[in-house]
């Protein structure tokens, strides 16, 4: 028997909660095993009567349960931060809630925005430490509502959080990854972070997960990516399309003439079509600009011309009829 505590919450939240107990009834059919479902109000709803988020109390009765199904949390109603602080920040650090697991895969029979992909192409874990950083709440704000305002919200980690969260990515990637499961001949864990910015936080996860791979887990490739460089990676190696794009301008260590880098004489035919639409977009685009630079001049203009810049050949007469009086 799993007992489950059902948080519809506010919003859309109860609909994906009805839909969503509905799918765990029918696995607990096909597979038999049993559920027990307890539902609670904690929302904006109940914020609004009683004034309260989620009381100690609620958190122990949560402990009881083995997992917990949670709607949407926030009110149109009600300040932003107080519901996400009161409920989902509290229930996260009172229950040590210290991983956030998200599963990347594509289902057979579901469309994907991704050409020629599949659910053998599409399939991977995204774990992510979920009691540290700038959720801690660490920082504040200072000389508020004047000119000279300080806010400051900083990301804290420490070592035991790090060092706990690797160990599970690593012992996910040894059980989960592609060489457990018979899809390739390796796993591989990649630590995704800004090292080259964030030099404190990060240099602390780096260093972490390199000692840890290295002493505990050498069966298992590590890997590094910038995280701005890993969402195009991401896209690059998921997407035929956007590979061929690029496919005229290998990266190259032989540098031509000038120091630039040699480019292939030969472009596909989609490179063809992309340069033409650039040509015509910037050609378009100064054509605007002209435009609009030739009204803010023309408007500009005190002597209540109404057409090109110098106006019309009766303005310019009557401004010299109107200088020689002036003389």
């Amino acid at each position: 028997m799993y007992k489950i505590a059902v948080i519809p919450g506010d919003g859309t939240g109860p609909e994906v909660t009805d839909e969503a107990v509905k799918v765990l009834k029918a696995a607990a059919d096909k597979f038999n095993f049993k559920i027990e479902t307890t539902e609670f109000d904690f929302g904006g709803e109940r914020y609004k009567k009683t004034g309260e988020t989620l009381p100690d109390s609620a958190v122990e009765e949560l402990r009881r349960f083995d997992a917990i199904l949670l709607g949407a949390i926030g009110h149109p109603d009600v300040a932003p931060g107080i519901l996400e602080k009161g409920i989902l920040l509290k229930a996260r650090f009172e229950l040590d809630q210290y991983i956030n697991l998200r599963p990347v895969k594509l289902f057979p029979g579901v469309d994907c925005p991704l050409k020629d992909k599949g659910p053998e192409d599409i399939d991977y874990i995204v774990v992510r430490e979920n009691t540290g950083g700038l959720y801690t709440g660490t920082g504040g704000i200072s000389m508020k509502g004047t000119p000279n305002e300080i806010a400051v919200q900083s990301a804290v980690y420490n070592r035991f959080q790090v060092d706990r969260c690797l160990k599970y990515a690593f012992e996910y990637a040894r059980s989960h990854g592609k060489k457990a499961r018979g899809k390739g001949d390796k796993n591989t864990l990649a630590l995704s972070g800004k090292t080259n910015v964030l030099t404190y936080v990060y240099d602390l996860w780096e260093r972490a997960f390199h000692e840890m791979g290295k002493a505990q887990y050498p069966d298992i490739e590590r890997e590094y990516y910038h995280v701005d460089a890993e969402s195009r990676m991401v896209r690059r190696y998921c997407n035929r399309q956007y590979v061929r794009r690029y496919h005229h301008r290998p990266r190259r260590n032989n540098p031509g003439r000038n120091g630039h880098r040699r480019r292939r004489k030969y472009q596909s035919r989609r490179h063809q079509h992309v340069r033409a639409y650039r040509r015509k977009r910037t050609e378009i685009y100064r054509q605007r600009r002209y435009q609009s630079i030739g009204c803010c001049m023309c408007y500009a203009d005190d002597a209540g011309y109404s057409g090109r810049r110098n106006g019309s050949r009766e303005n310019r007469k009557s401004r010299d009829v109107r200088n020689r009086q002036q003389t």
